[in-house]
């Protein structure tokens, strides 16, 4: 599976912190958007999209909304994923997150699997050690090559 986008895939508050951290770092703002207007905005735009640091909220209620198939969110996400810039920080919070070091090739988003290429262990564990508050980001993100 090849990729097409580098994620940070968080829950809840650690958004902020990595907010916080590339804002510091790359002396950037940091764009926020709904999982629904980045959708809408990578469907009608005839160009890349191209964003330093883009930070996705509501991935949790596409997944789990009323009349999703199994599967359509993440297929629709992915496609979405191919009008952003290459170069893009991608930031995607959801409700409930988890992943397994021995478990590369997918993670678990509210309790439904998502695939992706490769998880980024050794970046993770950096960040989570050196760049972010103690304890309250441990294990509650990962870096995955979407």
């Amino acid at each position: 599976m090849s990729s097409l986008a580098t994620a940070y895939i968080c829950e809840g508050g650690v958004i902020e912190d990595l907010c916080d951290l590339f804002r510091r770092t790359l002396k950037t703002e940091p764009v926020k958007m709904k999982v629904m207007e980045f959708l809408r905005e990578s469907a009608t735009s005839p160009t890349p999209l191209n964003y330093r640091v883009l930070g996705i909220t509501g991935l949790s209620d596409l997944l789990n909304a009323e009349y999703a198939k199994e599967g359509d969110p993440f297929t629709l996400f992915r496609e979405s994923l191919k009008k952003l810039n290459r170069d893009t920080t991608l930031l995607v919070q959801v409700k409930e997150l988890g992943w397994s070091p021995t478990r590369r090739d997918q993670i678990s988003i509210d309790g439904k699997t998502f695939h992706v290429s490769d998880i980024d262990m050794e970046t993770t564990v950096r960040i989570q050690n050196e760049h972010l508050p103690r304890g309250r980001a441990r294990g509650r993100f990962v870096i995955a090559k979407i």
